[in-house]
């Protein structure tokens, strides 16, 4: 999986897409960047029973990272939104904020997995198949800091990242500043 770092610039960049592709959409109209990025992020919230329980990977990539829990996720983001947005868009965000998370998968589908079983079951609940993608983009992650290699490895596969994904955030931004002039 990538890094927080990758997810947030993919994130930052779909949001100022999306404003620069719609006429008269000003920031918060498409969607409020705060929850744009929380649903980039959300589907590695799995992280969190795992690290309760002592063993940050247990649930990792399992149903969070599916077709079916990107819905689940979106949904509840999509009522928070409504609930949060009372301007009658609620429903429109819960779907752009599908989009999101499925921008998550898509980084982490282009990420080499570092450890057995490799994937994760992006068509459930269609299929439990653990998919990847043959020609990974981004290096895995090494979680722990004990390992040899910890720090040297993440801090290539970061840059790495930021290499790739800042300057398509710097044109999507420069985008949306064009659209707003």
């Amino acid at each position: 999986m990538p890094s927080p770092v990758a997810h947030t610039l993919f994130g930052l960049t779909c949001v100022h897409l999306l404003r620069a592709g719609l006429p008269g959409a000003g920031p918060g109209a498409v969607i409020p960047t705060g929850l744009a990025l929380l649903a980039s992020l959300a589907p590695d919230l799995d992280f969190i029973p795992g690290i309760i329980l002592g063993e940050p990977s247990r649930f990792h990539q399992t149903l969070s990272h599916s077709l079916g829990g990107s819905l689940a996720l979106a949904l509840g983001l999509g009522v928070a939104a409504r609930i949060g947005f009372p301007d009658g868009r609620g429903w429109r965000r819960g779907v752009l904020l599908l989009l999101f998370i499925l921008g998550h998968l898509f980084l982490d589908f282009f990420t080499q997995d570092g450890r057995p079983p490799a994937g994760f079951p992006l068509l459930w609940p269609f299929s439990d198949r653990l998919l990847t993608s043959p020609v990974p983009v981004f290096p895995y992650l090494i979680r722990d800091p004990t390992l040899p290699g910890f720090w040297s490895h993440n801090l290539a596969a970061l840059l790495l990242e930021t290499l790739l994904l800042f300057p398509l955030w710097v044109v999507s931004r420069k985008l949306d500043l064009e659209r707003i002039k």
